[in-house]
C-alpha cells in the first residue's frame, strides 16, 4: 500500500469514529446526581433534559374549505329598467341608487359604473309610458323623446360625463 492509501485509510477511519463519538447514547436509568445540602430547597433540572429538535415545525395549515377566499367587489343589480353592464373598475365595489318621481322623473345615482342600459318599458307602475321623460344620472340632466326608442345604452366617458351610446 502506498502512502496516499494509508492516508485515505486514517482519513476514512478517523471520520468514522468521530461521526460515532457524536452520536447520543441513551442510558439504561436516571443518571446519579450529586448530593444537595438540606438546608437550602432542592432545585435541579430534569436527569435527561427533552431532546429539541433544531429545525422549526411549521405550524397547520387549515384545511381547504377554511382556506379564506378574496371577497369580490360589489356588483350592484339595479331595478328592472335600470341595468349595469359594465364597471369602471372591476376591483372597486360598484353602487346604483334609481328611483321614479311624479311619474315621468327619472333619477340615477352611481359610483364606479361605466355603462348602464335603460329600458324604459319597465318603468314602474305609475310612471308614465310615453315620454317625455326627465333623466337624471348623477346630476347630469337628459330629455328623453322616446325618438330614439326606449331601450337606451349610456356610458360613461372618461371624464365622468354620461353620454347615450347607438350600440346596444
Amino acid at each position: 500500500m502506498t502512502v496516499k492509501q494509508n492516508c485515505c485509510w486514517i482519513i476514512a477511519g478517523a471520520a468514522i469514529a468521530l461521526f460515532v463519538a457524536g452520536c447520543e447514547k441513551k442510558s439504561a436509568g436516571p443518571l446519579p446526581t450529586k448530593p444537595t445540602s438540606t438546608s437550602a430547597p432542592a432545585t435541579s433540572a430534569p436527569a435527561n433534559p427533552p431532546v429539541t429538535s433544531a429545525r422549526a415545525e411549521k405550524p397547520p395549515l387549515p384545511p381547504p374549505d377554511e382556506t379564506p377566499k378574496p371577497k369580490s367587489p360589489a356588483r350592484p343589480r339595479g331595478p328592472d329598467w335600470a341595468n349595469v353592464t359594465d364597471v369602471s373598475d372591476p376591483d372597486l365595489d360598484a353602487t346604483i341608487k334609481a328611483t321614479v318621481t311624479d311619474g315621468n322623473r327619472l333619477r340615477i345615482k352611481s359610483d364606479n359604473i361605466r355603462i348602464l342600459r335603460l329600458d324604459l318599458t319597465k318603468l314602474p307602475t305609475g310612471s308614465a309610458e310615453r315620454g317625455p321623460w326627465n333623466l337624471t344620472i348623477d346630476e347630469q340632466a337628459f330629455e328623453l323623446t322616446g325618438r330614439r326608442g326606449k331601450q337606451l345604452t349610456f356610458v360613461r366617458s372618461p371624464g365622468g360625463r354620461w353620454e347615450v351610446s347607438d350600440k346596444p
